[in-house]
């Protein structure tokens, strides 16, 4: 399970990317407000306090998010939830690039600064301006989402090759990288074999990646 401490709009759309990708997670915030019309698994509360880590039932969670707004409050986040689960996975955002090196003492295992990535997007449209204008498309458009999705055990498209596994045409989603064991083979073509364990990172629609995601686990691919 994933919790995403801060429930903004980068907690609810880490959120979004998640369901999509098959992955449970529970979003923790102080204000009720921010989960109106939302489906999935919340509780109410300062996610700096350990009453409401544990509620959140941190100790069987892999991993933690940390969005909220306040560079502070992460570092809190952090500290309270490893005092409980030392063995998280911790990712957080870094409101000022001062406290980067203060949140990784805290305890996280990456930390994102946000002016950085404004900054890496403008250098890449300097160099490479066709290519990064496809990846704001893709950050920028409601229904272009980039998911990662593992192939199960026993999957039916295990030892097939891309081209006879029928995602694009089932499903209307594209495999971009294909990461195995510690290797990522990137733009794999038709004749790519997929195998059991593999993490599909696929470009598509909402409701196509979606649709992929559920035809996984229902085992029709």
């Amino acid at each position: 399970m994933i919790i995403i401490c801060g429930f903004g709009t980068v907690g609810k759309k880490a959120a979004e990317f998640l369901t999509i990708s098959g992955r449970e997670t529970l979003a923790i915030d102080v204000n009720e407000k921010m989960f109106e019309n939302y489906m999935g698994k919340y509780v109410i509360g300062d996610a700096k306090e350990e009453d409401v880590l544990k509620k959140a039932d941190v100790e069987k969670a892999s991993t933690l998010i940390a969005c909220t707004n306040s560079d502070a409050a992460n570092a809190f986040i952090i500290l309270s939830a490893l005092a409980i689960n030392p063995d998280l996975t911790i990712l957080t955002r870094a409101e000022n690039l001062e406290s980067v090196e203060k949140l990784y003492k805290a305890g996280a295992d990456h930390v994102i600064p946000r002016t950085a990535i404004g900054s890496r997007m403008m250098v890449k449209h300097a160099l490479s301006p066709y290519a990064a204008e496809f990846v704001s498309r893709i950050a920028l458009a409601k229904d272009i989402e980039i998911a990662d999705l593992l192939l199960p055990s026993g999957s039916k498209i295990a030892n097939k090759k891309i081209g006879d596994s029928g995602i694009r045409k089932n499903t209307g989603a594209t495999i971009v990288a294909i990461k195995r064991d510690n290797e990522i083979f990137q733009n794999p073509n038709k004749d790519t074999t997929l195998k059991e364990n593999d993490i599909l990172m696929v470009v598509g629609s909402t409701e196509q990646i979606k649709r992929l995601s559920e035809m996984m686990k229902k085992g029709k691919i």
